[in-house]
């Protein structure tokens, strides 16, 4: 009789909470639409989506008002950059054209590489980046190339998944990566506008040059995503990788970190790209085949991804690709 009693309290209770949750997006939902006045019908459709304003309301610890704010900024801002419609194009140019070692360190006709490579055992998309293999430092491209990357993520979510992890290889940092306008383009987005996005965050191989620009910015990171950030190292082995990956991916996903990060101590800057048109042929192929269309040669999953990872977004979206994963030719 008690644990029935005390159940139901527990149940009413969770009800009673799911309600003032629920009503608490709605005032801020009807604030935000009259006070930004937001026309773009993108933007109108990703205010509407109540999961975009109730991470809004987590970020700011439930307070409307301060909610409120942010949304208002950051329809302003949507309507402004279209991060929905906005792609990387030193990395659509420079990645499908096989490199370049003649490049200049700083040059903004070469291209990055960061995209999203593998799922987790949660279904969360997953960012890998080598900064060896990144030779655009260009503020302005690097900026535009976050946004891109991180809308891909989010166009790939399976339902009810709201974040996505990173795994940020270090290698090949340099003082040129130390500029603190890239660390504050980052912490701005990744706060401001990609509230309660991250889930994990694996730094490998850091060096020593790396301690004095992490002291300044760590204290400009929020603590509960500072307790999601952990730092691995490879230059024993790759087992300290292993571990920290195994708690979050499949073996195979974990398997293909490791060659991949341990592959690309073993090429020079400019030398691997990462191709987004072969990407996307390659996965409307692996789409094909699942519609029945046959086997087709391009379902081979790029090198720079998981082996699994093509399957895996034809499976979440139903073999609807994404708009953002079907480039200009």
């Amino acid at each position: 009789f008690f644990c029935f009693l005390a159940s139901s309290f527990w149940s009413l209770s969770a009800g009673t909470c799911r309600l003032m949750r629920d009503d608490a997006v709605e005032r801020v939902l009807r604030e935000t639409l009259v006070k930004s006045g937001a026309k773009n019908a993108a933007v109108v459709a990703w205010l509407e989506d109540r999961e975009n304003v109730e991470r809004f309301l987590r970020a700011e610890d439930d307070n409307e008002h301060k909610a409120t704010r942010r949304l208002v900024s950051m329809v302003a801002w949507m309507e402004e950059e279209r991060p929905q419609e906005l792609y990387c194009p030193a990395c659509y140019e420079f990645g499908c054209r096989g490199g370049d070692q003649g490049l200049e360190l700083s040059s903004t006709s070469a291209g990055h590489y960061m995209h999203v490579c593998a799922y987790d055992k949660e279904n969360r998309p997953t960012i890998y980046s080598c900064l060896e293999l990144a030779v655009n430092k260009d503020i302005e491209d690097n900026r535009k190339h976050l946004i891109s990357t991180f809308e891909t993520a989010i166009e790939i979510m399976p339902p009810g998944v709201l974040k996505w992890n990173w795994v940020l290889d270090m290698h090949g940092f340099r003082l040129v990566d130390s500029d603190p306008r890239l660390a504050r383009i980052f912490l701005s987005l990744a706060g401001e506008r990609y509230p309660e996005r991250l889930g994990q965050f694996w730094v490998v191989d850091a060096p020593k040059l790396f301690t004095g620009l992490w002291s300044i910015i760590e204290k400009f990171i929020d603590p509960k995503t500072k307790e999601k950030i952990r730092f691995v190292g490879t230059k024993n082995g790759d087992q300290e990788l292993r571990d920290a990956l195994a708690t979050r991916f499949r073996e195979e996903d974990v398997d293909w970190f490791c060659l991949e990060i341990a592959g690309n101590r073993k090429v020079n800057r400019g030398e691997k790209t990462f191709c987004y048109r072969e990407f996307a042929d390659q996965l409307q192929a692996v789409a094909d085949e699942r519609a029945g269309h046959g086997p087709n040669e391009a379902t081979r999953a790029p090198a720079n991804v998981s082996t699994t990872f093509l399957q895996d977004i034809v499976r979440h979206t139903d073999g609807k690709i994404p708009p953002r994963l079907r480039p200009w030719k």
